[in-house]
C-alpha cells in the first residue's frame, strides 16, 4: 500500500522552524509534489487551552499539561496526518512528540520515558529536523519579531533545559540543523536533509506523490504511524538512556 512521507521540524521557540517549514513546502510544491502543511498545537479543543495557557502566566499542573499535548496529538495522528499519508502526500509538520519531550521533560518527567512512550503510541516519522539554536538567540528573535507571546514556554532558564534535552535525543531519524546561521544557509541544509528523503519521489497526474520502486526511499521501513503499536525494546530503552545521560555531564558551550 502506498504511504507519504512525515517530516517533522522541530526546535526551541525563536529557532526559525516554522519559516524554514514555510520555504520547504514551497520549494517541493514547485517540483510537483502533493504537500500538507500542519502542527501542535493544533486548533482543535485540547490545542486551543494550550496555546490560551500558553499566553498567560497562570501555568496548569505538569499532568495536565502533559494530558492536553496527548489528547492533542491523538486527535492530530487520527484526523489530519495519517489520512494524508495514507492518501500519499508529504506531511511537514511544526512540531510532534520531539517538543513534549523536550518541553514536558524541562518540567521534571522523564525524558527518556516520555519518549519510549511516544514512540510506542506514536511511532516514528521519516525524518526528524531538530533547528538547534541558543536559547538567548532564539528568544531575541521572538522579541524582534513581534505579535503574540508565550510567557510560559519564553523563559530562559526554562528553554536552556529544553534546549539541553532536545540535544539529548537519540533517534535515528533526527538531523540536526544549525540555525544560528543565516535564513538562506538554513534553508540549504535542510534542502539538502530533505532531498535525502524524497529523492525518490516523484508526482503524479493526480497531484498525489509516489516513491519511485528502485529508490532507497521506497525501501525504508513503513512509518509504525500507520502500525497499531511498537514493542518498547531493551535497546530503545538503553538508547535513549545514553543520549539522556549527557544532559548531567557539564556544558562546554
Amino acid at each position: 500500500m502506498k504511504r507519504g512521507i512525515l517530516i517533522v521540524f522541530e526546535g526551541i521557540d525563536g529557532s526559525g522552524k516554522s519559516t524554514q517549514l514555510r520555504r520547504a513546502a514551497a520549494a517541493l510544491r514547485e517540483r510537483g509534489l502533493d504537500i500538507l502543511e500542519t502542527g501542535e498545537p493544533t486548533k482543535g479543543t485540547w490545542g486551543r487551552k494550550i496555546r490560551e495557557m500558553a499566553r498567560t502566566t497562570d501555568r496548569v499542573p505538569r499532568e495536565t499539561e502533559l494530558a492536553w499535548f496527548i489528547k492533542d496529538r491523538r486527535e492530530h495522528m487520527r484526523d489530519t496526518v495519517l489520512p494524508a499519508l495514507e492518501a500519499g502526500r508529504i506531511v511537514l509538520c511544526d512540531r510532534s512528540y520531539f517538543s513534549t519531550v523536550a518541553y514536558q521533560g524541562a518540567r521534571g518527567f522523564d525524558p527518556a520515558q516520555l519518549l519510549a512512550d511516544a514512540r510506542a503510541e506514536f511511532g516514528h516519522p521519516d525524518l526528524v529536523l531538530f533547528f538547534d539554536i541558543d536559547p538567548e538567540q532564539g528568544l531575541a528573535r521572538v522579541a524582534a519579531r513581534g505579535g503574540q507571546h508565550e510567557p510560559v514556554f519564553e523563559e530562559l532558564n526554562y528553554l536552556e533545559r529544553v534546549a539541553e534535552i532536545f540535544r539529548g535525543l537519540a533517534v535515528p531519524e533526527l538531523v540536526r540543523i544549525d540555525a544560528g546561521k543565516s535564513e538562506d544557509e538554513v534553508a540549504a541544509a535542510v534542502r539538502a536533509a530533505i532531498d535525502g528523503i524524497v529523492g525518490g519521489v516523484r508526482s503524479t497526474d493526480s497531484g498525489r506523490t509516489r516513491r519511485h520502486p528502485r529508490s532507497e526511499v521506497g525501501k525504508r521501513r513503513l512509518c509504525a504511524f500507520s502500525r497499531p503499536g511498537l514493542r518498547r525494546s531493551s535497546l530503545l530503552r538503553a538508547r535513549l538512556q545514553i543520549g539522556f545521560d549527557d544532559l548531567t555531564r557539564p556544558s562546554h558551550r
